[in-house]
């Protein structure tokens, strides 16, 4: 076999145990992260009951936003498992009578979900926007509704597009229906 063909076939095996493995830590990081959250559950309804709000439907907040990590800490310094901007939070906190910071991982269930309803709420209920708005700021979803001329227009130009905030919506609401899923089978 000449030097160029077994580069090829090492390369192709090289390639092949890459997507194997990827894949396998894929599935497994996944469902590690799928678990954490379902574990929070419980939690996860109070927060949700509390608020008004399905509780489902936060459980695929806290998988977007945090993975189930309590101590999750983005880049703009939001944080917890609602990955709340600390004045979100403490504009949340004062508003449930809530004290901190410090804030418990059960008080940023509770906050994200007050907050989450507020957003929804400010839509008439529509979820997508108010994910949107939990997402971008109500008053930036607003701004770009304008921009557009209308909801549909604004959602249209973010559909079929890879890395949108549409994309997290869909991946909130795609979460939602899998922990509903999973709570009914155990």
């Amino acid at each position: 076999m000449t030097l160029t063909k077994r580069f090829i076939k090492n390369t192709i095996n090289l390639l092949k145990w890459s997507l194997v493995i990827g894949v396998l830590a894929y599935f497994l990081v996944g469902n590690r992260d799928f678990q954490r959250v379902a574990d929070l559950l419980p939690q996860i309804k109070v927060a949700a009951a509390e608020n008004d709000i399905a509780p489902y439907l936060l459980a695929g907040l806290v998988f977007a936003e945090s993975r189930g990590h309590a101590d999750a800490l983005s880049s703009v310094n939001a944080g917890g498992y609602c990955q709340l901007l600390p004045s979100t939070a403490a504009e949340v906190a004062g508003k449930m009578k809530i004290d901190g910071p410090p804030y418990s991982p059960a008080d940023n269930l509770r906050m994200g979900g007050f907050y989450l309803a507020q957003m929804i709420d400010r839509w008439d209920g529509d979820v997508t926007l108010g994910l949107l708005s939990y997402r971008l700021g109500a008053a930036r979803v607003s701004r770009n509704i304008n921009e557009f001329g209308s909801v549909e227009l604004y959602l249209g130009s973010m559909r079929g597009k890879s890395k949108t905030p549409l994309s997290y919506v869909e991946q909130i609401l795609d979460y939602q229906q899998r922990f509903a899923k999973y709570d009914q089978t155990r």
